[in-house]
């Protein structure tokens, strides 16, 4: 479903009779994943991709210049399905290397989310090598990587600063 905004909005439900059960392999090419990663996430034991995850990184790393040109995407999905690495992927898929500047900017309502976030972001980029930083605490000077993780509330500090 998509929004007047160009939102891409993705809702599973599981029920009783349901489980998550893989329907693509990461080599599919709709889903486009970059070896290194691909590697990544074997090495984790992630053989298959989720539901939530074949259907949202596909809309996560589409660009501008294609057909759907999607600036957001809200997605629900039970606990547990895969949402995190989901957008994590997704998100990696889009850096450019070349460009040492944050091109990703996770922001997390938590301590707990952002420490899982950035421990998978890690485990994920082992073979990628973006830098990944966490943003958090008093320390006026961060060292903001391609990918930062940080509290909402921190971003909008820093934002001011």
């Amino acid at each position: 479903m998509i929004g007047k905004s160009g939102t891409a909005s993705i809702r599973i439900n599981r029920n009783k009779d349901s489980s998550f059960l893989s329907i693509k392999d990461w080599t599919d090419e709709e889903l486009k994943i970059k070896e290194p990663i691909i590697d990544a996430l074997l090495d984790e034991g992630f053989v298959h991709p989720s539901i939530i995850q074949s259907v949202a990184i596909p809309l996560i790393i589409r660009n501008e210049d294609n057909f759907y040109g999607y600036k957001n995407l809200v997605a629900q999905s039970p606990n547990g399905s895969g949402k995190s690495l989901a957008f994590i992927v997704g998100c990696l898929q889009r850096i450019d290397p070349s460009n040492p500047k944050c091109q990703v900017l996770l922001l997390m309502p938590n301590r707990e989310l952002i420490n899982q976030c950035f421990e998978t972001l890690q485990t994920v980029n082992r073979y990628t090598k973006y830098t990944i930083s966490m943003i958090w605490g008093e320390d006026k000077k961060h060292e903001i990587g391609q990918v930062a993780v940080t509290l909402l509330k921190k971003a909008a500090k820093l934002i001011k600063e």
